[in-house]
């Protein structure tokens, strides 16, 4: 599968790379003495893989993870409008403070909340909150097995036939989910402000049948 490869040029800029299937690791130039985030997204719009790389770093090399995907989404955001404060970021100590309030799954973060800290140099334990997950109902989906993009144990088997309905809770923001059976890709957007949630359906890309 190939990735598009993003990452922050320290003056709310952006470089793309596109990257062939099966490229592992990759050599490029970033500004001198500043915090570069990286987003690698898989056929250039799913759920990225992310990971910062800080100007202290021992061996100038980054490792992207999906857990710091979304983390790492959101400060390439902040950049395209303020990218001092991103530039100037310690990472480390973010990372090691979303560790220790959420542990190993960092996809309930209050995005908001986290980037208002970030933003105001106020970053602390108090800006970490989990959101709750919302309550989503499917009903009438195509039968087959439905693969998450994020997460597994989200996957579930919906059989049409029998009038079934799945009940799911989701964070706040897109989930994908993939049917090879029917060859359709499932798009659920949660809006908690709006205590909405919405549904729709697509052909996927091929490379992911």
């Amino acid at each position: 599968m190939w990735h598009t490869l993003v990452w922050t040029d320290g003056h709310g800029g952006f470089v793309r790379l596109h990257l062939e299937a099966g490229t592992r690791s990759v050599r490029v130039s970033v500004p001198y003495g500043k915090a570069v985030v990286f987003c690698a997204y898989p056929l250039g719009e799913l759920n990225p893989w992310g990971g910062v790389l800080h100007p202290l770093g021992r061996d100038g090399r980054v490792v992207l993870t999906l857990r710091e995907g979304g983390v790492a989404r959101l400060l390439q955001s902040l950049s395209g409008t303020a990218p001092e404060p991103i530039s100037r970021l310690v990472y480390p100590n973010l990372r090691a403070l979303l560790d220790e309030m959420l542990g190993d799954d960092w996809s309930c973060v209050d995005y908001t909340r986290l980037g208002t800290a970030i933003l105001n140099g106020s970053l602390e334990r108090g800006s970490i909150r989990s959101l709750e997950p919302f309550p989503v109902v499917l009903e009438d989906l195509p039968t087959g097995r439905w693969v998450s993009e994020e997460r597994d144990d989200l996957s579930f088997w919906f059989d049409r036939g029998s009038m079934s309905v799945q009940r799911l809770s989701l964070f706040p923001g897109l989930h994908r989910f993939l049917n090879r059976e029917s060859h359709m890709e499932l798009h659920i957007l949660v809006d908690t402000e709006t205590e909405q949630v919405f549904v729709s359906m697509r052909e996927p890309h091929m490379e992911l049948l």
